[in-house]
């Protein structure tokens, strides 16, 4: 009987490490096809020397078919004017890009450890900054 009463107190215990690698296994394959999906994005404005509203506009709506969320959940900051790419390195003429991807949960069994459902919920962003490639004899 004792052996009874301390496998039933130690099961929800030892449930915790399965479902953990599984919600992290699922947040891994979220982050790797949103950075694939940002990235592609991120070399279209490079070429094109700013984030166009087609690029924007493609963008949210991949991210919104393949992650099933509202794009008024997401973060979208980024350049939207024309960048030129001259002959020496200006930091003010570089495209910058601020792309959130919102993650549901971070923790299984959040309640179990007495874990909020606000504090359990984030946001994967990817911030940085690229060159332009256009030239300016182009236009």
């Amino acid at each position: 009987m004792k052996s009874l009463i301390v496998t039933i107190a130690i099961l929800p215990i030892l449930m915790f490490f399965p479902l953990q690698n599984t919600v992290q296994n699922i947040n891994h394959y979220r982050t790797t096809s949103f950075n694939n999906i940002a990235y592609k994005h991120i070399q279209i404005a490079r070429v094109e020397g700013h984030f166009s509203d087609e690029n924007i506009e493609e963008l949210l709506d991949t991210i919104e078919e393949v992650f099933f969320i509202d794009r008024d959940d997401m973060i979208v900051n980024v350049t939207t004017e024309v960048m030129y790419r001259g002959e020496e390195f200006v930091e003010t003429e570089v495209i910058e890009y601020e792309i959130g991807l919102p993650i549901d949960k971070f923790i299984a069994m959040h309640r179990f450890f007495n874990v909020e459902d606000e504090d359990n919920k984030g946001y994967y962003v990817l911030r940085g900054s690229v060159q332009s490639e256009r030239l300016e004899m182009e236009d």
